[in-house]
């Protein structure tokens, strides 16, 4: 839980204002499988601030000046997978990441009434989420003490929805002004070979390359480096 949200209880820091957020993770796992070893993990968190407007009239004079609107934030975000490692010999083996994330976020404005506790009604909504869902594995072979091999695939396959809905407080008809939404996938490769050149000095040399199925484009990267 939020150590911000517990403290606010006796104590305000950031005003009336403090963000509440929670989040549970694990991870199991199972070393010797007759397929290899298998761990599954988890992630996910939660959060939300409130900005609440001051309905006590008492001794106001002006009532032109008193914010008569609340609006809250609100953040969601979430990942499990599970990772597969099998040895294929001494030397070589092959570890696969498959994993779905989801990521949400929302802002809520509503309007009071200062003299009518019980009026309170929402007339601004932003919504956006994205996912993805990706896989990536790889192949790393030991040649010998000095050389080492890694190569790889990962594609992701994204998508996302951004919604913006508005009410006019007079008539009460919610116009909609974004409704926006896709998907699209990126593939990439990658070759990677690590030579210790001596106890103190390491060369890398490679390549990436990144392909977007969207429009058709793709980039090839050269990777070189002495550490």
């Amino acid at each position: 839980y939020s150590t911000l949200a517990l403290l606010s209880l006796v104590y305000q820091p950031f005003g009336d204002v403090a963000p509440v957020y929670q989040d549970l993770s694990f991870k199991l796992n199972f070393p010797e499988t007759p397929i290899g070893s298998l761990s599954f993990f988890g992630l996910g968190g939660d959060s939300y601030v409130d900005i609440t407007a001051e309905t006590d009239t008492v001794g106001v004079e002006d009532y032109d000046y008193l914010e008569t609107q609340d609006f809250r934030q609100t953040q969601t975000m979430g990942v499990v997978g599970v990772k597969h490692i099998v040895r294929m010999n001494e030397k070589a083996y092959v570890k696969t990441v498959l994993a779905q994330t989801l990521n949400r976020y929302t802002d809520e404005t509503y309007e009071n009434d200062l003299f009518d506790s019980s009026y309170r009604e929402l007339f601004d909504l932003t919504d956006f989420r994205d996912d993805q869902a990706s896989i990536h594995s790889s192949l790393n072979y030991k040649w010998d003490q000095r050389n080492t091999l890694r190569s790889g695939f990962i594609a992701n396959f994204k998508g996302f929805e951004f919604k913006y809905d508005n009410k006019d407080l007079d008539d009460g008809i919610w116009t909609n002004y974004i409704d926006s939404g896709g998907r699209s996938t990126q593939y990439e490769n990658y070759l990677q070979w690590k030579h210790r050149i001596s106890e103190k000095v390491t060369s890398n040399l490679g390549y990436h390359i990144t392909y977007l199925p969207f429009n058709s484009t793709y980039s090839i990267e050269p990777r070189a480096a002495i550490t």
